[in-house]
Order: structure tokens, then C-alpha cells, then sequence
């Protein structure tokens, strides 16, 4: 694992997440190793989901889970 990647582990989930320098800007890749899937988050991206109450971020993981992941 490089200095530029942090694992992330628990009973849940298992990501991997990497800063990536190779686009017009610095931005995060956040890899799932359960769904092998992989996203990359800009900094305003990151930004407004600062705005999420921990309440809003369930939810919108629970409609994830609904919508994509139900028969998983």
C-alpha cells in the first residue's frame, strides 16, 4: 500500500481510498472491494457532502440499497 492510500475495514464494508493526481485536479478514488466499483470524488463534490446531516446520508443510503442492491 503506497503512502497515497488508506484501507478502509470493518464487519461491513471494505474500501480503498487513493488520492489521484492524474486529472486536470487532485481528487479522491474511493474503491469498493465488496461491489468492486470504483468512484471518483472532486473536491466540491466533497465539499457539499459536508452539508449531509447524518440523517440525510442514511437516507440516501437506505434509497441506494432499495433502488440497486435489493436483490444482491
Amino acid at each position: 500500500m503506497s503512502k497515497n492510500e488508506i484501507d478502509l475495514v470493518n464487519e461491513f464494508a471494505h474500501v480503498v481510498i487513493k488520492v489521484d493526481n492524474e486529472a486536470n485536479g487532485v481528487r479522491l478514488n474511493i474503491e469498493s472491494k465488496r461491489f468492486n466499483r470504483k468512484i471518483w470524488l472532486d473536491p466540491l463534490m466533497l465539499d457539499f457532502l459536508t452539508l449531509l446531516d447524518e440523517d440525510e446520508l442514511l437516507e440516501l443510503i437506505k434509497s441506494i440499497i432499495i433502488q440497486k442492491y435489493q436483490k444482491i
